[in-house]
């Protein structure tokens, strides 16, 4: 048993430089000389009986025994921090830098109210935002949480599931108030970002009906804050995820051309990178995220009936 304790702290020592990403940085965070973690790695893997780490000139890269050892010792480390701040919540001190990286449909206002409020609640942490399209799910190094649209069926490893997410077909009130049927479209513009399909094709909330849109031209734009600040100018209709546009649609700014159809459903996913350092910071945004967008969307509602 105190063979097994003895380890704790080494093993420690290996998940912050996995996390961090070397050694020089690990040691900084943990107040000690580079040599002397290398060389507690180093007793560590001659205890273990194992190589944890293949030594590059890039960074340190884990076996595949390191990876095993890694998802068990970063697990001990989360669950202590997690530990420590449920019995002394009030002396617990939160800092350090939360990388996010952001799929660019979701930029958009209520995400952006989002990171306000909690970047107030927590004044030393700094938050870095990345808005991409072109990183894929298994290409998120050097980033500590992710927030994308995904099928809700995804299979994707330390991803939660934050909110169901229906995408809807929008436009300005003057388009509305024009329209008598959806083939009308087909006389304007379709402001639609790079990642959604030329062919829009839309269906009925509770069957299987679909009908497929047509427009005069395609205008790319990859912000859903620049397209819906577009569409509300009348510069043409677009197709935007419900986060995005429920407080708009409510509050009379843009309207949904056809109630009752979607043009597609997915899941709000948040993934926390497996060399996250600030594990138990980026599962507490991806949470309050939760929470934030599922209390905007019951505000939509009741703002929607009182219009």
């Amino acid at each position: 048993m105190r063979h097994q304790i003895d380890l704790l702290r080494p093993a420690a020592v290996f998940a912050s430089v996995v996390q961090h990403g070397s050694f020089r940085a690990a040691a900084k965070t943990l107040d000690m000389s580079a040599p002397l973690v290398s060389q507690m790695i180093t007793d560590l893997e001659a205890r273990l009986g194992v190589q944890l780490l293949h030594r590059t000139q890039q960074k340190p890269t884990l076996t595949e025994a390191g990876e095993q050892f890694f998802e068990t010792s970063s697990m001990l480390l989360d669950g202590f921090r997690e530990g420590l701040g449920n019995i002394a919540p009030h002396h617990a001190h939160e800092e350090g830098i939360l990388r996010v990286w952001v799929q660019c449909s979701l930029a958009c206002a209520p995400l952006a109210k989002f990171m306000s409020r909690f970047q107030a609640d927590h004044p030393d942490i700094k938050l870095e935002l990345s808005f991409d399209d072109e990183i894929k799910p298994n290409q998120i190094d050097g980033f500590d949480l992710s927030l994308r649209l995904a099928p809700l069926d995804s299979k994707q490893k330390q991803a939660h599931l934050l909110k169901e997410v229906e995408s809807r077909l929008i436009g300005s009130t003057s388009l509305a108030l024009a329209l008598r049927s959806a083939s009308q479209l087909s006389e304007h513009d379709w402001i639609r970002q790079p990642l959604v399909s030329s062919k829009l094709l839309m269906r009925r909330r509770v069957s299987v009906q679909t009908t497929q849109i047509r427009a005069r031209r395609h205008l790319v734009v990859n912000n859903s804050a620049m397209i819906s600040e577009l569409v509300e100018a009348d510069a043409g209709f677009a197709v935007l995820p419900d986060v995005a546009i429920d407080q708009a649609v409510a509050d009379g700014t843009l309207v949904d051309l056809m109630p009752g159809w979607i043009a597609s459903r997915q899941g709000l996913i948040a993934t926390i990178s497996r060399d996250c350092g600030q594990k138990a910071l980026a599962r507490k945004l991806a949470d309050a995220l939760g929470d934030f967008l599922h209390h905007t969307e019951r505000r939509s509602i009741v703002n929607g009936l009182d219009h």
